[in-house]
C-alpha cells in the first residue's frame, strides 16, 4: 500500500539501515504467511545448530514478546 518498488530497489535500500516497514515488504514478498515464515526461520535455526536468540523480527514491527536476546562472548 503506497509507493511501489520493485525486488532490486528495495533491497539496495534495505543494504545500510533497512527502515521496519522495508522489513515488513520484503517479508510479505519471500512469504505467503506468518505460519511459512515460522517453519522456515527454525527450519534454519536447527540446520545450523543456533540459538533462537539469533531470529530477527521478519514481521518489521516491534512487539515486547519478540524482544531478542544476545550474549556476548
Amino acid at each position: 500500500t503506497g509507493k511501489q518498488i520493485d525486488l532490486f530497489t528495495l533491497l539496495e535500500s534495505m543494504t545500510s539501515s533497512p527502515h521496519p516497514s522495508e522489513t515488513y515488504e520484503l517479508v510479505d514478498y519471500l512469504f505467503k504467511n506468518f505460519a511459512n515464515r515460522k517453519r522456515y526461520t527454525e527450519a534454519l535455526i536447527a540446520k545450523f545448530d543456533l540459538s533462537n536468540s539469533i531470529a530477527i523480527n521478519l514481521t518489521g514491527r516491534f512487539r515486547v514478546k519478540e524482544r531478542q536476546c544476545y550474549s556476548v562472548l
